[in-house]
């Protein structure tokens, strides 16, 4: 079993965060200044060993959304995700348009190394940089829920263990954003939780072997979207 964040509703410690403003770490840096502790996607223009250590002091979070940079930077998996067979049954014709839609141009300035994201990562998670997992889906190549599942194997991909990977998904984000009734498996919390078939803090592909979700303790029915459609027509 993996504890979900269940609703989103929010309780206790409102972060100012920055979305959209760390791309560089200029702007990051200035931004963290102005007093944001959560910031929205990862600086990628080079490695900030310095920054690292300066976040990690300030307590500051960083959602590094890798998903959208691969993208954005030639490393995209929409387009595999969209295809898994654990993946595409459920998925909306919405989902799956924007699964496989190529990503927007970029202009020169804007175009960076994918590599250079991952190193930087890395360098956050030495530092102790608390880092949470996003997916920043309804940009090219993603969709809600689905990629955080990319998400996670980004994570991996980048150096956290598996277990790590999953703390970014579920007590993370819920011991930073005060919601203290969910992010982990025990009595008297709000029983959202994700079966697995497999150990996913051996192989974090597992994640996507789902044999039943529950929210607020009650089993939720996965819709397969392409019995729906066979049905219809």
């Amino acid at each position: 079993m993996c504890p979900t964040l269940g609703d989103g509703t929010s309780h206790g410690p409102d972060p100012t965060s920055g979305h959209g403003l760390a791309d560089e770490t200029e702007s990051a840096r200035t931004a963290v200044a102005a007093g944001v502790d959560v910031l929205g996607h990862l600086f990628v223009d080079r490695p900030a060993p310095e920054f690292a250590y300066e976040l990690a002091a300030r307590g500051t979070v960083v959602v590094p959304t890798l998903s959208v940079l691969g993208e954005l930077f030639g490393r995209p998996q929409g387009s595999s995700l969209a295809a898994d067979p654990r993946v595409a049954p459920y998925l909306t014709d919405g989902a799956r348009r924007l699964l496989t839609m190529e990503p927007f141009p970029l202009p020169e300035t804007a175009r960076h190394d994918f590599d250079v994201a991952v190193r930087t990562l890395a360098e956050l998670r030495d530092a102790g940089v608390t880092i949470l997992a996003g997916s920043d889906a309804s940009n090219p190549g993603t969709a809600h829920g689905a990629t955080l599942h990319a998400e996670l194997r980004r994570l991996v991909g980048a150096g956290f263990t598996p277990r790590e990977a999953l703390v970014a998904a579920t007590s993370a984000p819920a011991g930073r954003f005060g919601l203290t009734d969910r992010g982990a498996i025990a009595p008297g919390l709000r029983a959202d939780l994700v079966l697995v078939d497999g150990d996913p803090t051996a192989d974090i592909g597992r994640t996507l072997d789902i044999l039943g979700v529950w929210r607020g303790g009650r089993r939720i029915s996965r819709e397969r979207r392409d019995e729906t459609e066979s049905a219809e027509a």
